[in-house]
């Protein structure tokens, strides 16, 4: 999420989040897409080394200014149906984004039927009770209680959604 709720603070946590998770996976010989989105999604971004993952954090994403995650969501699921079958769909956000009853149950059904999952991490915001169901796991980080003096939070979490 690059929409301007996400600017600052929440932004510099979630591209560190996502930073920790790409090293993990390719540590596991897995690949990786980032899709920067906002009112819209951006282009996929493909990380299979370090060098791409770096040339990913580098990107100036103009994707908008809004939160939709149902045109995140549609990217990400064109990715897990094509180069990347089987893969999780992470979704890091601040949580101020609208899911549809009916697109809802239209990823669920996706998701039994592929056989991937949606895990949600939300950063510094809050998750509307409305859409959890639509995933399989989430947490929110950086709120009270988190220290974000060190990222250590981060080493132990990271880990654990690879």
């Amino acid at each position: 999420d690059v929409s301007g709720s996400m600017q600052g603070r929440a932004e510099t946590i979630a591209l560190a989040l996502f930073t920790a998770l790409a090293r993990q996976a390719l540590v596991q010989h897995r690949k990786v897409a980032l899709v920067p989105f906002a009112s819209r999604a951006g282009v996929a971004h493909y990380v299979d080394s370090t060098d791409t993952l770096i040339k990913a954090l580098n990107g100036r994403w103009k994707v908008g200014f809004g939160t939709d995650f149902e045109a995140a969501l549609t990217e990400a699921r064109k990715i897990v149906q094509g180069k990347l079958k089987k893969a999780d769909i992470l979704l890091i956000t601040d949580g101020y984004g609208q899911l549809s009853g009916l697109y809802q149950h239209e990823l669920i059904d996706e998701k039994a039927r592929l056989g991937y999952g949606l895990i949600g991490i939300n950063v510094m915001g809050g998750w509307r009770s409305s859409y959890k169901r639509a995933f399989d796991a989430w947490c929110s980080v950086a709120r009270e209680g988190y220290s974000l003096s060190t990222l250590e939070w981060l080493e132990k979490l990271a880990p654990n959604l690879v």
